[in-house]
């Protein structure tokens, strides 16, 4: 039974043990793990559509810039802006916006010029009328201001749109301005196609609010379709109806500059506020996406953590199970057979039974000394068995001669100086016999019934007896209660002389072992009950002496032993209790340190997710850079070729005009002929007026072939005129776009080096972020370790307050 029940003790402290551990490791694991995935989830999708959006901002507002750059570059906008006469720039701007829906991907795209002094000269949306002064908007101000092209999502007359505007300079000269405004719509066509694979969809919205307090009404947006009471979208031809109604439908209000991630319907919305010029919100930007880009991230990591648990659950379980084998197989089923040997010698008696365990551990020591205990006990036995046998047999020249030690010492040699005493009692009883025939009394002797030498004694004191009979016989009844433990009995029967003697001596024994006995009785059952002060304290001799010396000398040991128990397990308790307290502390440094190091890892996670979205962009403006280029190598290419057509122009004119004059040559040589034909036709009279009237028809034409080719004539110089100031114009262009290119080649290399510069200190980052990981893990495995010791430490002091408690039962002198 107690087997079972140390089975059952080792099996549930190990299942509780594996249960705290995998509950502890759960918990942290989700404290550690998962719930601040949900957090950074968010953050990097709201981080993600951010970097979007200001990409797709930033490539329209560059694509504005460059296409008001070129509008400034023109001299028919600069002479316009000079003059204030619009008249030639008219058809330009009138065919501006299908110009770019033809050539580009952006469909409204509107065209403005502007005066040095503010004023709005013409707008392609409005070519009817001119605008008021442009200097309160605040990107024209600043563009008045710095003389440089910028651009801005702003929210004016127009609604929302991209708008930007780059200076007119005649060299130092500032002429005004050229703008242009695009809108946004094909942001929302752009992200459905790079997100198509999650149903990616993009709306704007603009707060009514906003718009109230900016123009004092909310009339520009009355017409737009409301998502809610507050909202409308940016305008109705950018959106489809669907985006539309799933927008309205998933819409949840947030205002001001906050951001928010949030799951409906089972989609993830992100939600971000959208700035005007002067960093004012005027509206709210969002992302539609399918929920399993914010879902799949936490239900990977949240499969991990459980394959995690599971694998180091079962771990445990292994590890336990095969400890709880080992204890099972080197100790308790070793004990048991320890404790079936010991019972069987216990039931038996039979001491010759041997443990068969072999091992070389504590319990193959612990069993070894039990069999060679048995051994000694067994010779013992054995030993003092066959003295005791000769003894019977009347042989008392046998001794016991093992080496023994302790309590089997002690038998040996009461079981030797007994003998030794028989021995000469019987020598003595022998004499006293021969002197009781002769009426000597001063020897005692013993009615026993026995052989050999104890025979011949009883032969030679039977004559001796038959005068002892009546005496003797009350003596054998005293003596026989006695025998059974009954000290009470006295002898009480008159004798004289040397009987009487042996009468009072007989009483005196009777009374000396009563007394012995109860002393032995109360020393006994105080030890039972723990009290280790008892000791015997009668007055005795002989071997009486020697059992009452035995059994003091035993208690005085034990009382020893057990103080010295005692004082190791205090001393055990106070020192556990130390270790116990030593190791919390340790314990909650760790901890502290483990938390530290957790924050620090976290803040070089998110300086490493900074450092990357800057790498990021830094590449992307390097791909940006690079169609630029390209873009610019293109157009001096073309700006050649426009220069080779314009010279092949102007030498095709020079022909003409040979033609030309060749036609003039020939129409002045017609009209000789035709006067000549005229001339004789009169000479011919009335036979020759019809040919005269063809004659004059003929003069007529050549005439107007003449006037025609003179006024052909003037055309063509006056365009050779105009080929030629084109052509001085192209090139100066191709020394402008030569310019730029080298500019272009310059910046384009220095983003490139800041691109490897960010993409070098994003790498580095990323080593430290991973090495402050190992470091945490380090520590969370230290802390670990700190908590076993601590638990090691509570059960030790657990285990040596139970020590303390069960000596407690002992009472000792100290």
């Amino acid at each position: 039974m107690q087997t079972q029940s140390l089975k059952f003790k080792i099996i549930s402290v190990s299942v509780a043990i594996t249960a705290l551990v995998v509950t502890l490791l759960g918990a942290t694991m989700y404290f550690t793990e998962i719930k601040p995935l949900q957090g950074e989830v968010s953050k990097n999708l709201q981080n993600e559509m951010l970097t979007f959006i200001d990409g797709q901002m930033d490539l329209k507002v560059q694509g504005a810039i460059i296409g008001s750059a070129m509008l400034t570059l023109d001299d028919k906008v600069k002479d316009a802006v000079r003059r204030g006469n619009t008249d030639e720039i008219y058809p330009l701007l009138k065919t501006m916006k299908a110009d770019y829906a033809a050539k580009t991907n952006f469909r409204g795209v509107f065209t403005e010029i502007i005066d040095a002094q503010g004023q709005s000269l013409l707008r392609s949306w409005k070519l009817d009328q001119k605008g008021g002064n442009r200097l309160n908007d605040p990107l024209i101000k600043s563009v008045f201001d710095s003389k440089k092209a910028q651009g801005s999502l702003i929210f004016g007359e127009r609604g929302v749109s991209i708008v930007s505007a780059t200076p007119i300079m005649d060299g130092k000269t500032f002429l005004g301005a050229a703008t242009v405004v695009m809108g946004v719509g094909s942001i929302s066509r752009d992200f459905a196609d790079q997100y198509q694979a999650v149903d990616g969809k993009w709306i704007m919205l603009v707060d009514k609010e906003y718009v109230a307090q900016k123009l004092g009404s909310t009339k520009a947006v009355d017409s737009l379709k409301p998502i809610t009471d507050r909202y409308v979208i940016a305008n109705n031809k950018w959106f489809a109806d669907d985006v539309v109604a799933q927008t309205k439908a998933l819409f949840h209000e947030v205002n001001g500059d906050h951001s928010e991630v949030y799951l409906k319907q089972g989609k993830v919305v992100v939600d971000l506020p959208a700035y005007d010029e002067t960093g004012i919100v005027f509206g709210r930007q969002i992302f539609i996406q399918d929920e399993s880009v914010y879902s799949a991230p936490l239900q990977h990591a949240m499969n991990n953590a459980w394959m995690t648990l599971i694998m180091v659950a079962l771990g445990i379980l292994i590890l336990a199970t095969i400890i709880i084998g080992l204890i099972i197989r080197l100790v308790i089923n070793p004990l048991q057979e320890l404790n079936k040997t010991i019972t069987e010698v216990d039931q038996s008696g039979n001491f010759a039974l041997r443990s068969k365990i072999t091992s070389d551990d504590e319990v193959g020591e612990t069993a070894k000394a039990i069999n060679r205990h048995l051994d000694k006990v067994n010779q013992a036995i054995k030993q003092a068995n066959s003295v005791v046998g000769a003894l019977a047999k009347g042989q008392l020249e046998q001794r016991i001669e093992g080496n023994f030690t302790g309590s089997l010492m002690t038998l040996k040699q009461g079981i030797n100086v007994s003998i030794d005493n028989v021995q000469t009692m019987m020598n003595g009883l022998q004499k006293t016999l021969q002197n009781l025939n002769d009426g000597n009394f001063s020897e005692q002797s013993s009615n026993v019934k026995a052989e050999g030498a104890f025979g011949e004694m009883m032969q030679q004191s039977q004559q001796a007896m038959q005068n002892l009979s009546q005496i003797i016989s009350e003596i054998n009844q005293v003596m026989n209660k006695v025998s059974h433990g009954d000290f009470q009995n006295r002898v009480h029967i008159n004798a004289t002389g040397e009987l009487n003697d042996l009468k009072q001596e007989i009483n005196q024994t009777v009374e000396v072992l009563a007394k012995v006995i109860d002393e032995i009785t109360g020393v006994m059952q105080a030890q039972s009950n723990g009290d280790l002060t008892r000791s015997i304290t009668v007055a005795c001799d002989g071997e009486l002496a020697q059992l009452k010396e035995a059994i003091n000398n035993n208690a005085k040991h034990l009382n020893q032993t057990i103080n010295q128990v005692i004082s190791a397990s205090n001393t055990v308790s106070h020192v556990a209790s130390e270790v116990s307290r030593g190791s919390m502390s340790l314990s909650d440094s760790v901890q502290q340190q483990a938390a530290s190091m957790e924050e620090t890892s976290a803040t070089m996670t998110e300086m490493n997710s900074a450092i990357e979205a800057n790498a990021n962009n830094a590449v992307n403006v390097d791909k940006l850079e690079h169609e630029l280029q390209k873009n610019s190598v293109n157009a001096g290419q073309v700006m050649k070729q426009t220069i080779n057509a314009m010279g092949e122009i102007q030498e095709s004119s020079k022909r003409i005009e040979e033609i030309v004059t060749l036609i003039d040559s020939i129409a002045f040589q017609t009209n000789l002929l035709a006067l000549n034909a005229a001339v004789e036709a009169a000479r011919a009279g009335e036979h020759g007026r019809g040919f005269a009237v063809v004659a004059g028809e003929v003069r007529a034409l050549a005439q107007k072939s003449a006037d025609a080719a003179r006024e052909i004539n003037q055309l063509i110089g006056d365009s050779i005129s105009v080929i030629n100031r084109g052509t001085e114009l192209a090139s100066e262009s191709e020394a402008v776009l030569t310019q730029m290119n080298t500019s272009i080649d310059n910046v384009t290399q220095m983003i490139g080096d800041i691109a490897n510069s960010s993409s070098e200190q994003s790498r580095g980052v990323n080593e430290v972020n991973q090495a402050l990981h190992l470091i945490d893990e380090v520590t969370q495995n230290n802390a670990a370790l700190v908590e076993e010791t601590s638990a090691a430490a509570q059960s030790m002091q657990d285990q040596a307050d139970e020590l303390e408690k069960q000596m407690q039962f002992f009472k000792t002198k100290s």
